[in-house]
């Protein structure tokens, strides 16, 4: 059981056999982007932003994973499970559902078109006003999202080295454009490949130590039970609870299925698969190492319980936010094996690396398709083709960022694909308000937890007592007194945007005119409804030359 020293964060940092590690998986990323950028020859922009389209099933399934799988998933998973218990466990079951979904409903149509920014389709389906308007709010989006991405693992380097969080960022950053800017989508994969084994090895190495130093998993799960942090099936549909069965399991698949079919980060890789099947492949294989490393940081969490129900190290400003939890962690229990700290930093490091690179060369691909050539009209030649800390976790800031836009993308998709009557006004209307109402929402949310009107409270913890005794954090204002809107989960921010995108985009469809489907390309519309439409217009043009005739 810990003692309760102050101390400890000093105490606790690097040795040269942790930079050695945490060096040479940063040169090593480094140089993966070199190879492909010097040795590998991509002469055209598709080969740099899609790698021609022939990226293997399993290489593209773990830069899936890895992408998604961030120093957010890492340290927020721990921290979620420390602070508040299992309940957000449940979103494992979201990962199952997102992938049919992705892969017969979204996936076909982008694939069958050949675009390399999804935001193409807007500009066939409806207009260029469309496509741009949704490639902005990407942009945006992606530039919020990076900071947190970056902000994550900047935190974690800062507990265990000392190293300042703007410093951290940098490093991140420059690490990240290096080989996504020289090597491209390839370099971006093959690195993402080469991550995933390491953020593998670091924490299966840590959950086992984790079983050495703080007891087998029936320990564990008695310590979780007796602080009331195991709990699965909260059945209450109260839309305010911040994490339910309902909330996770609802909000969770709206959210997944957005980002894997609406955003480009995520289309972009898989549109590098040669096939539809191996595509499909990518994405089962995706679920399965998201499981797994969800699981293990979910477990983490709990282990850190154990270790910390006494003492807890934030209670006792041994650390900052509770994100700091896990590489704290591993700093205390992991200093009599060299190297070892490292290496996880090195596996934290490498799950941010992945997400911003991904994420900067999804840029790359929506700012010259979207921005430059269709919104300036700009064709270059082929050959030249910190407020987070006050914003809560890292986990649900993460989500909230994404889930806002990412759900109004897929009501806007969804409204191009399987409502063909649909028109350009409706769609961007149905942007602007279904992103707007999350927005209002997450913003309202964030303004009163701010100003102290609304804390979510943390399960119970110890701090400077004996076993028995457990401190909860005081002082929780009344939530009835806050406005019902602003309690909304912060999982269904995704589903929220995307119902309010649907809607509003049907009735201004309907209000200024539904679009002819016979002007529509069926090509642009799903696989599912394309042969019901094409019959649809036959029945159409023949009825037309009997009147006429």
């Amino acid at each position: 059981m810990e003692e309760c020293d102050g101390s400890l964060l000093e105490r606790n940092r690097f040795g040269w056999e942790d930079y050695l590690v945490f060096s040479a998986v940063l040169v090593i990323s480094m140089g993966i982007g070199v190879f492909f950028g010097c040795f590998k020859k991509q002469n055209t922009a598709a080969d740099f932003l899609l790698g021609g389209r022939q990226m293997n099933f399993w290489s593209l399934g773990a830069s899936l994973t890895l992408g998604f799988t961030s120093a957010i998933s890492v340290l927020g998973n721990t921290a979620e499970m420390y602070n508040y218990g299992t309940q957000y466990a449940m979103v494992l079951i979201a990962f199952a559902i997102m992938v049919p979904v992705t892969t017969f409903l979204y996936l076909p149509t982008f694939r069958s078109l050949g675009i390399t920014s999804i935001y193409e389709y807007f500009n066939k389906r409806y207009s260029n006003r469309t496509r741009l308007l949704m490639s902005i709010l990407f942009v945006i989006q992606t530039l919020l999202y990076l900071s947190v991405v970056v902000y994550a693992p900047a935190l974690a380097l800062r507990a265990v080295t000392g190293l300042d969080v703007i410093t951290a960022s940098a490093l991140i950053f420059a690490v990240s454009v290096v080989y996504s800017s020289l090597g491209g989508i390839k370099a971006v994969v093959w690195t993402d490949t080469f991550q995933f084994i390491v953020i593998i090895v670091a924490l299966i190495a840590v959950l086992i130590l984790g079983g050495l130093v703080d007891g087998d998993p029936a320990v564990i799960w008695q310590d979780a039970q007796n602080s009331s942090r195991i709990e699965f099936f909260n059945m209450d549909p109260d839309p305010r609870i911040r994490h339910s069965f309902w909330t996770v399991i609802v909000g969770g698949t709206f959210y997944w299925i957005a980002m894997n079919s609406a955003t480009q980060s995520s289309v972009q890789r898989l549109m590098t698969a040669p096939s539809n099947k191996h595509a499909a492949w990518a994405m089962w294989l995706s679920a399965l190492g998201m499981t797994v490393i969800f699981s293990i940081t979910f477990y983490l969490g709990l282990v850190a319980f154990t270790h910390y129900k006494d003492c807890d190290p934030l209670l006792n400003k041994e650390i900052e936010a509770t994100d700091q939890l896990l590489p704290f962690y591993v700093m205390e229990v992991a200093s009599s094996l060299p190297g070892l700290s490292g290496l996880f930093v090195a596996g934290v490091f490498s799950a941010s690396l992945s997400t911003v690179a991904s994420s900067l060369n999804a840029l790359a691909a929506s700012t010259l398709k979207d921005i430059l050539v269709g919104g300036f009209n700009y064709k270059p030649s082929e050959s030249r083709v910190f407020l987070v800390m006050q914003l809560g976790g890292v986990l649900q800031v993460a989500i909230s960022l994404n889930g806002m836009l990412a759900g109004a993308a897929l009501g806007t998709f969804t409204l191009g694909m399987y409502v063909p009557w649909s028109n350009e006004w409706g769609a961007i209307l149905g942007t602007i308000f279904g992103f707007a109402t999350s927005l209002w929402l997450c913003i309202g949310a964030q303004v009163v937890s701010l100003s102290g009107k609304l804390v979510v409270e943390r399960k119970s913890v110890g701090i400077n007592c004996g076993d028995d005794c457990f401190v909860n954090q005081p002082d929780i204002p009344d939530p009835n007194l806050v406005f019902d809107g602003y309690r909304v989960s912060y999982l269904y921010y995704t589903p929220i945007a995307y119902i309010v995108t649907m809607i509003v985009g049907v009735i201004v469809s309907g209000l200024t005119g539904w679009e002819k489907i016979e002007n529509v390309d069926p090509a642009l519309l799903s696989t599912l409804i394309r042969n019901r439409v094409k019959r649809h217009v036959k029945v159409i043009e023949l009825e037309t030359k009997e009147t006429n005739s």
